[in-house]
């Protein structure tokens, strides 16, 4: 079950801004409160068990790298989430390593490139429930899961960052990619369908009225879509069911009752070490650039890189194949994302038959409209970046790495990681300097902001070159204190300074001057 504690946006801008400063112990905290609920949305995208921590993986680097382009760090959470789904979706669109569509029903494996069948994750245990409680679960379960399969997998998607994430309308505006007035409508009209044919579920269960239970008699349960229409139709109309149509549903409870992804226990020690281990340099790089472009707000933005504003420190790349092996990939998107598969969950861990899932699917045709990239844009090969060894299915904390296939003929321009210092003006003076630096790649670099202390410079430093930044304290110094200088495309630098101490004031005697004689 779901249930995840929902941090005050003072944790969250905590939090961030302490990742801007390079804070590992930060990440820590991110991953640590986040993580599970990401798996558990990347999961339900994915639908496969690496294939979710591999897109969390990447998804908790490019964080890492861009969380200083987040112009308010207190939403943090829906921008996770946001960075969560445009990976999602650009594995979606990946070829498999021979360059051929993965094909309906199969996924491309994050580790070898080769197209193969799903295979679930298995479901987050739960010790405390007994076995009449698990039975209650699963029933609880099947009824949701029929509601569900009436919606389409944008109303499905926007139900469960709602009810199951907590996001608010406004925040699944941001993760979506839609303004807020319509991710509004969107979620209004969603649960509103979801309440009713809820409600339907609930009639045909226990019914009161001797044609409803005419209707549903010899049906499985849940009802087929067609049935359960049919008999919403004769609740409608039926003056006996009139006070069954004013019952009150606890829609979000009932979504609560949904399976929770298990997210790979050494999923954690690969991100830090990835996040920190110079060895992993091109490997963050190559994460932060598959999550730009950025709006001016710091979100992910829809669009061809080649067209939009790249992010800060990031050039859109540049189309290099023909049209009709995208388009190509672009049918197979909308074959896969078809599946929405919304059935229960066997919880072994092998590969699943059809229909089988660890919480709620949410792909559809529909998301082909909303995939955060331009689908014209050139798919990239899925074994497109080196990664930590691999001793288990999910991502293993070994310091050494594997080249995948394809990396060295199909991974774009490594791109580089801003590195940066900081400084403390000397007493006496009104000025220091600090130091950023481009580590595994070119950074292209700017001042954004500044706090306490005046600062401006940018360019483009090549790969292992420095460049130094003037921090000038504003007004006089009065008491001692610290500034800061937050830079793109990532990075905060803290200045600190001391004031001189004023010498003592001699106090006058009590008894006036004193006469010498």
């Amino acid at each position: 079950m779901s249930g995840w504690p929902i941090l005050d946006p003072s944790d969250d801008r905590r939090l961030a801004e302490a990742a801007a400063t390079g804070e590992i112990n930060a990440l820590a905290q991110i991953f640590d409160t986040y993580a599970p609920r990401l798996y558990d949305y990347c999961h339900a995208l994915l639908r496969d068990r690496d294939l979710a921590a591999a897109a969390l993986h990447d998804t908790l680097l490019a964080a890492w790298v861009h969380v200083g382009v987040l112009d308010d760090p207190g939403r943090l959470r829906p921008w996770l989430y946001a960075l969560a789904r445009r990976e999602c979706l650009r594995r979606l669109r990946l070829p498999d390593a021979h360059g051929a569509p993965a094909g309906p029903g199969l996924v491309v494996d994050p580790h070898t490139g080769e197209a193969r069948p799903p295979v679930r994750a298995p479901e987050a245990a739960d010790p405390f429930a007994g076995e009449d409680e698990v039975a209650r679960r699963m029933e609880l379960r099947r009824m949701v899961h029929g509601a569900l399969s009436g919606l389409g997998g944008r109303p499905r998607e926007a139900l469960d960052l709602l009810l199951r994430h907590a996001l608010e309308p406004n925040e699944i505006a941001g993760v979506l990619m839609l303004a807020d007035p319509e991710a509004a409508r969107l979620a209004a009209e969603a649960r509103a369908r979801l309440d009713e044919a809820l409600l339907i579920a609930i009639i045909a269960r226990t019914p009161d009225c001797p044609e409803v239970a005419a209707l549903t008699m010899n049906e499985p349960s849940p009802l087929p879509p067609e049935k359960a229409r049919e008999v919403g139709r004769h609740v409608a109309e039926c003056p006996r069911c009139a006070p069954q149509r004013e019952r009150q549903v606890a829609t979000g409870r009932l979504m609560q009752s949904l399976p929770v992804a298990s997210m790979p226990d050494d999923l954690r020690d690969a991100v830090l070490i990835a996040a920190t281990d110079p060895e992993y340099d091109e490997v963050r790089a190559h994460a932060a650039h598959n999550a730009e472009p950025f709006d001016d707000r710091g979100r992910p933005t829809a669009g061809d890189r080649s067209t939009r504003r790249a992010a800060p420190g990031g050039e859109g790349r540049k189309r290099e194949r023909g049209v009709l092996p995208v388009v190509a990939a672009a049918v197979v998107v909308l074959l896969v994302v078809a599946a929405a598969y919304m059935v229960l969950p066997d919880g072994s861990g092998a590969p699943a038959a059809s229909g089988s899932s660890s919480g709620p699917s949410m792909t559809d045709p529909e998301d082909a409209q909303s995939e955060p990239e331009d689908p014209t844009e050139s798919p990239e090969p899925t074994a497109d970046r080196p990664t930590p060894t691999r001793s288990s299915t999910s991502p293993s904390p070994s310091r050494t790495r594997t080249p995948s296939p394809s990396a060295s003929t199909s991974s774009p321009p490594a791109r580089g990681v801003l590195s940066v210092g900081g400084c403390s003006i000397p007493e006496g003076s009104r000025s220091c300097s600090f130091t950023v630096s481009a580590r595994g790649g070119p950074v292209r670099w700017s001042v954004r902001s500044a706090q306490g202390v005046v600062a401006s410079g940018g360019g483009t430093l090549a790969g292992g070159a420095s460049a130094q930044v003037t921090a000038t304290r504003e007004g006089a110094c009065t008491e001692s204190g610290s500034g800061s200088v937050r830079l793109s495309p990532n990075g905060t630098a803290v200045v600190t300074w001391a004031c001189a101490t004023p010498p003592p004031r001699e106090e006058p005697s009590p008894d006036g001057p004193q006469r010498r004689g």
